[in-house]
């Protein structure tokens, strides 16, 4: 379980996302890194009943060799695609609303436009887009969270209803 709170994961999320969007491209490998890293912190504490383990293993293996310096330009789209992927499942479930299917279906999209087959470079606003409007559909779905402590019991649905109650 995540010590961050969704609201602070989701606001280092953005944070991340931000640095990505003004890091030199000779950098861009090191704050996607970071940027996919603070996604997992935002699943990892969402996930009270601890059934996205694994999704948050796998978000984190692919940010640890986005990072490394043994990472080719072409692996790192790889890595991407397959972290925001991995995060986009984790919200597959937790809310019917229309409005979070709305925001994550734009995310989906904004994912599958990365190439793996072009060097991450040429993709600078590709990619973040997919990790801009990964983290607006995270928002969409647990924004006004609670921590996960009341009750390890707690699915993302229940979370992800009680955060769309008026």
């Amino acid at each position: 379980m995540s010590t961050l709170s969704p609201v602070d994961a989701l606001n280092a999320a953005r944070a991340g996302v931000a640095k990505l969007g003004a890091t030199p491209w000779t950098k861009a490998a090191a704050a996607s890194s970071e940027a996919l890293s603070a996604l997992s912190d935002v699943v990892a504490a969402v996930d009270c009943s601890h059934s996205l383990r694994e999704t948050v293993r796998k978000m984190r293996w692919n940010a640890g060799y986005l990072g490394s310096d043994d990472s080719s330009v072409f692996a790192r789209t790889q890595y991407v695609k397959e972290g925001l992927r991995e995060a986009l499942g984790a919200l597959d479930g937790s809310s019917s609303s229309e409005e979070l299917s709305m925001w994550a279906e734009s995310a989906r999209k904004a994912v599958e436009r990365i190439d793996t087959s072009s060097a991450s470079a040429f993709q600078r606003a590709t990619i973040q887009d997919a990790f801009r409007t990964t983290v607006d559909a995270f928002s969409v779905a647990y924004a006004g969270a609670g921590e996960c402590s009341r009750s390890d019991a707690h699915s993302l649905t229940a979370r992800s209803e009680s955060s769309q109650a008026p």
